[in-house]
């Protein structure tokens, strides 16, 4: 990856419970990017199917308009790798839903629920790969917003060495969602703690 201004790069991660207002904090890093056009926008959500609690899902319902991308199976990394070269120049976030694979491993058990958790971990990989193979001119730093996403080791190897061309925001609820420890070694760390009903 080329590109991006080590300087004024922005890497976060929100660990807390439900209800301790990750997505909040993550919707407003999202309006922060978009006014500093911290650009391309690229936004991971897990919760898609869970309705208003996903940050996909409140944005687009507030009129942010984007490029919806549904992860289904291991094929749908090529609509997004063509449409993503494609405008990554544009000032238009890319939504990324990988909810429906996590959702079918919640539902499923033994080989299957494994299959399908590995599939998310994947193309989650997938996507970083994608953003961060691309060449970009000096002045562009890519933005990842990831909500409730796991990250696997590889994907976490990827963001560790373009963490100095990119802003990343992440929330989760454990640091068990991170399988590279280095990369939130590499993050400042926010503890929430405060539940909001």
């Amino acid at each position: 990856m080329k590109g991006g201004q080590e300087s004024n790069t922005m890497h976060i991660c929100y660990i807390g419970n439900r209800n301790t207002g990750k997505t909040t904090r993550l919707k407003k890093i999202f309006l922060i990017a978009l006014a500093r056009k911290m650009e391309p926008i690229i936004i991971l959500d897990s919760a898609v199917e869970e309705g208003n609690k996903s940050l996909i899902n409140q944005l687009r319902q507030e009129g942010h308009q984007g490029y919806y991308f549904a992860f289904r199976d291991k094929e749908d990394i090529n609509s997004f790798k063509k449409g993503f070269s494609e405008n990554k120049m544009k000032s238009v976030p890319f939504y990324c839903d990988v909810s429906y694979c996590l959702e079918r491993g919640h539902e499923a058990r033994g080989l299957s629920e494994n299959k399908w958790r590995n599939l998310y971990k994947d193309l989650v990989g997938d996507i970083v790969e994608v953003v961060l193979s691309q060449d970009w001119p000096v002045t562009t730093t890519p933005c990842f917003i990831l909500d409730e996403i796991e990250i696997n080791e590889r994907a976490g190897q990827q963001l560790l060495v373009g963490l100095s061309q990119i802003h990343i925001a992440l929330a989760i609820h454990s640091n068990f969602y991170i399988a590279f420890p280095e990369l939130l070694k590499a993050m400042k760390v926010v503890n929430l703690v405060f539940k909001y009903r």
